[in-house]
């Protein structure tokens, strides 16, 4: 059975969104109505509304699909340009992310269900492979993508307080050193 999340993206898909949502209001008033709780009414409603709006068979099948599908077709990711040096298998994350971040749009091209990369439009060549592997996870799952160098971004901007505060408490130290040394001479 679909969850509701699902449910909601395909109605949304199929361009009945408002109105299985206007028939599963009715459905809920109509069970609060007849004395049930509130959480049974919209369990009630959900199912109902399941059940009234089953999957719609199109011609297209790719409007049965989500949008960004983790099985859509990416073509030219492999194609290493000759220009390139040979590349590490990892480099920094912050390379890695910086180097999706300002080529992504540069290299990639959607058209249809196929996503194109070109990556002899970079503007240089990818730190590592690694790089070239996020750079796929931006394509399929850009949520997550986004997900990642947003934390990856938060953990940069808490090194450089830390360090504040280190240093800050190095100055202390030796203020107290020399305190120290003064009063005994």
């Amino acid at each position: 059975m679909e969850s509701k999340v699902e449910l909601t993206d395909r109605w949304r898909r199929e361009k009945r969104e408002e109105e299985a949502s206007r028939f599963r209001d009715d459905v809920r008033k109509a069970c609060r109505a007849k004395g049930m709780s509130r959480k049974q009414a919209d369990e009630h409603a959900w199912t109902e509304t399941a059940k009234a709006f089953p999957p719609v068979q199109v011609a297209d099948p790719s409007l049965n699909e989500p949008a960004e599908s983790a099985n859509a077709r990416i073509v030219g990711l492999p194609n290493i340009p000759d220009s390139w040096p040979e590349m590490p298998g990892n480099a920094s994350l912050h390379s890695e992310l910086s180097w999706v971040q300002n080529n992504r749009l540069r290299i990639v091209e959607k058209t249809g269900g196929t996503t194109r990369v070109h990556l002899e439009r970079s503007r240089e060549p990818a730190p590592s492979w690694a790089a070239l592997s996020w750079l796929e996870t931006s394509i399929r799952v850009y949520a997550k993508f986004i997900e990642i160098c947003a934390k990856h971004l938060r953990e940069d901007e808490g090194e450089p307080e830390m360090i504040r505060r280190e240093r800050k408490s190095i100055a202390e130290v030796r203020q107290l050193l020399t305190e120290m040394v003064d009063s005994t001479e």
